[in-house]
């Protein structure tokens, strides 16, 4: 059966670069479903280029929640860390995050 309201979270596979390994690591990432308002409003923002590495990272501790299989319990400080050691992680996880709120298909 189809339910009008969505899953608080949803989960999604962020590629995320480390640094001398030729592959990224595939973090399963817990994400913070959000309405078509808000997703609207991180997409403009985008569109506009207001979003600076700042901003993304902003936007990246709004929409994460949770994770498995890292080293680390997830925390806001975790992952304020882990966005600061590996930078490409923030602008990975918006993009997951919107590819999958926006493009989400079920299977067929």
């Amino acid at each position: 059966m189809f339910k009008i309201q969505p899953s608080p979270t949803f989960w999604g596979k962020v590629p995320v670069g480390i640094p001398g390994v030729a592959k990224p690591a595939m973090l399963d990432i817990e994400f913070q479903h959000k309405k078509r308002e808000e997703i609207q409003a991180i997409c403009l923002r985008m569109k506009d280029n207001e979003i600076s590495p700042q901003n993304i990272k902003t936007t990246a501790k709004e929409v994460v929640v949770g994770w498995k299989e890292v080293d680390e319990e997830f925390s806001q400080d975790a992952l304020e860390l882990l966005l600061e050691n590996f930078p490409s992680a923030a602008s990975a996880m918006v993009e997951t995050y919107l590819k999958e709120s926006i493009e989400a298909k079920g299977k067929i």
